[in-house]
C-alpha cells in the first residue's frame, strides 16, 4: 500500500513540475514575442471588425478583447483568409476592406509566438 501511495505522490510531483516548466516556457515565450495584442492587434480588431464585433453596435460575436480574439484565432484567421466571393468571408459582405497580407501576418505571428497581450 505504501508503495502504490509513493507512486501516486511521484507521479503527482512529476506532473506538477512538468505543468511549472511548460508554464514558464509559454510565459518567456509570450515575453520575447514580437506582436502585442494590445500595441499591435486591437487596433485592427477595431478598425476592420467594428461595428459587428464590438460592443456598442455590435449584433454578432464580440471580438473586442484579448480572451476572445485568442479563443476565436483560428476562426478568425479562415474567415479573412476566403475566398471574398464565399459567405462566411470578413468582413462581412465586404462592408470593409478585406485584411491585408501584412495584418494577417501579424496574427498569425502573434499565434504562433504564444498570444502576448
Amino acid at each position: 500500500m505504501k508503495i502504490k501511495k509513493l507512486l501516486v505522490l511521484s507521479l503527482a510531483t512529476f506532473l506538477v513540475s512538468q505543468c511549472a516548466m511548460f508554464k514558464g516556457a509559454a510565459s518567456e515565450a509570450a515575453a520575447d514575442a514580437t506582436v502585442s495584442y494590445a500595441r499591435d492587434l486591437a487596433p485592427l480588431m477595431e478598425k476592420n471588425c467594428a461595428p459587428c464585433h464590438f460592443p456598442d453596435k455590435g449584433k454578432a460575436d464580440m471580438l473586442n478583447d484579448y480572451d476572445k480574439v485568442r479563443r476565436h484565432i483560428r476562426g478568425i484567421l479562415y474567415r479573412v483568409q476566403l475566398d471574398p466571393s464565399k459567405a462566411d468571408y470578413m468582413p462581412y459582405k465586404q462592408k470593409k476592406a478585406g485584411w491585408t497580407a501584412e495584418e494577417i501576418a501579424l496574427f498569425q505571428t502573434w499565434q504562433a509566438e504564444g498570444f502576448a497581450p
